[in-house]
């Protein structure tokens, strides 16, 4: 039996598996008692303010439609997720994140998008998915929740739900913590400490595999854990030039309050939604947290029982209601294969393609170190987001099941040896420009030979569409219209001018009659009607992805 407590768990499901471009549709957090039962829930459907893909939607059932209609704004989401884990964390409750990395880079970013205070202490943080890549070196198979759950006889009968993942992942680390106390019966600090350590070695492994064995010596593998840095933590607002939806109160909305550790649900005047018959859960008008020392108060009290009488715990309607009986497909006609969004970085094939990793080779082998940790340090300076040392990230950086190190992390505070970065990641805004005609804009810099989109690097602190009205003002004399553009989504590609960088951009598309002007940072303005211009010399992004865009939304009439 660990010595762990009661757990927070939380889960996010999203529409990407980028953490700087998603954004949160569902989230679920919840506290479990150390036998696996569920003493609280929270559970929020979120208007992410974009389109969801409908490879998320298949995955995990949630609709642009379904969010527009039943999800609430989500900066206020956003800003209830985020202070319910501050309270969870100044408690002292662990928190399960299964693959930690993700969904806790991922909130993040949407508090610096929304520009809400992130979370900047996240500890203990408990992750199943690095605990079992500890305990468990040489497993074959994917290493998703779902397999997890299944190889420690825990029931998911409704993956991809936020809330039934949250859960599931909790009771995979109880289950964990049962199976291997020797390794994982540890206090919380010295815990946390050594998944920092676990994980950073399992992701400089994965790296060094893709280099030896795929020959990709430029590739690098993200090593920080829980959260990961952001090289631009200003830039990461919102892009969309579409007015911010209208507030939507949510059935049940849990207020913390920091300094009591109070939670509160709200009763707003609405009809509750259908509750799933399969989940067992508790409503708790007022939850009062005692302690405040590293673990939570054995009891969780309803105020309106007596002082001397067992706690009162009654049915809690979900959130979000439950879709129609029809349902949603699994992979709509038409649309990509159904993506794994929440566990993408658990499988390295969800985000390289055909990967193609071979599990019959070689076991590698590693030598046995002693761990030895100054558990008094450990408490005295808990580690943070902020006292990472930042590096390039590579978004779901973990390593293949046939590749897991052995329990030789350094934990005396020495930085594990790194390869050399990958490029630099320059953000910039750029244009698809059409005119009356239909045909498309491209420009030529002073200096260069390359043909490209219309627009510049987004300044630190500047949003994408304010980095874009001033770019095509300066470079051709153009007055964006918001209310005539139209943001197109997040692109990436090699710089055409310099070496070893690689672009993102946000696209926007326009029309315009008016007449543009080349200015001085300009060598000539060209006027398109063909995505294979003759003679013409074009950067990559406008060469593999602007074109065929423009070639598509004109060939539909958009």
């Amino acid at each position: 039996m660990n010595n762990w407590g009661q757990l927070g768990v939380f889960d996010l499901e999203t529409t990407g598996v980028d953490v700087d471009t998603a954004r949160i549709v569902s989230a679920c957090v919840a506290i479990l008692d150390p036998d696996g039962s569920v003493v609280a829930r929270w559970d929020w459907l979120a208007d992410p303010g974009v389109e969801i893909p409908a490879g998320a939607s298949a995955v995990h059932g949630i609709t642009t439609e379904r969010a527009q209609a039943m999800g609430r704004q989500a900066k206020d989401v956003v800003a209830e997720i985020t202070q319910s884990l501050k309270v969870l964390f100044a408690l002292g409750v662990p928190l399960v994140v299964y693959n930690a990395p993700y969904d806790l880079s991922l909130l993040d970013r949407e508090c610096r998008r929304y520009g809400i205070d992130p979370v900047t202490t996240a500890t203990p943080v408990i992750d199943p998915l690095v605990l079992d890549k500890v305990v468990d070196k040489y497993r074959k198979g994917k290493r998703t929740l779902e397999v997890t759950a299944a190889q420690y006889r825990v029931e998911l009968d409704d993956a991809h739900d936020a809330g039934a993942d949250a859960i599931a992942a909790g009771r995979v680390a109880l289950a964990l913590g049962a199976a291997y106390p020797q390794q994982l019966d540890l206090p919380l600090a010295e815990l946390h400490q050594r998944q920092i350590a676990w994980y950073a070695e399992q992701a400089a492994s994965f790296a060094d595999y893709i280099r030896r064995v795929k020959g990709d010596q430029d590739f690098v593998a993200d090593t920080e854990w829980p959260i990961r840095s952001t090289d631009h933590p200003t830039s990461i607002q919102d892009t969309q030039p579409i007015p911010a939806p209208s507030p939507r109160p949510s059935y049940r909305v849990p207020h913390l309050d920091f300094d009591t550790g109070v939670l509160v649900l709200d009763r707003p005047a609405l009809e509750a939604p259908p509750v799933r018959a399969s989940e067992s859960v508790s409503e708790i008008e007022e939850v009062t947290f005692d302690d405040v020392e590293p673990s939570l108060s054995d009891s969780v009290v309803n105020p309106v029982a007596d002082a001397d009488s067992e706690p009162v715990f009654e049915p809690l309607s979900l959130v979000e209601p439950l879709p129609e009986e029809s349902g949603e497909p699994a992979e709509p006609d038409g649309t990509q294969p159904a993506q794994d969004y929440a566990d993408a970085a658990a499988q390295p094939e969800l985000l390289w393609g055909d990967l193609d990793i071979d599990t019959t080779a070689p076991e590698p082998e590693f030598e046995s170190v002693e761990f030895s940790i100054d558990t008094q340090t450990i408490a005295s300076e808990p580690v943070t987001a902020d006292s990472v040392v930042p590096d390039s990230v590579v978004p779901g950086s973990v390593v293949p099941d046939s590749v897991v190190p052995g329990d030789d992390a350094p934990v005396d505070g020495a930085p594990a040896e790194r390869p050399t970065l990958r490029p630099t990641v320059l953000r910039v805004a750029a244009a698809i420009i059409n005119d009356a005609e239909g045909r498309t804009l491209v420009v030529r810099k002073r200096g260069s030979s390359t043909f490209m989109q219309a627009g510049g690097k987004i300044e630190r602190g500047e949003s994408a569409v304010d980095a874009l009205s001033r770019e095509l003002l300066e470079e051709v004399g153009l007055e964006l219209d918001l209310g005539a553009t139209e943001y197109l989504g997040s692109f990436r590609a090699d710089a055409a001018n310099e070496p070893d960088t690689v672009i993102r951009a946000e696209v926007f598309a326009l029309t315009t009659t008016a007449d543009l002007v080349a200015s001085d940072e300009i060598e000539e303005l060209l006027w398109i009607d063909t995505d294979e211009p003759a003679g013409v010399q074009l950067a990559p992004l406008t060469r593999d992805t602007i074109l065929p865009l423009w070639v598509t939304r004109r060939a539909t009439g958009i």
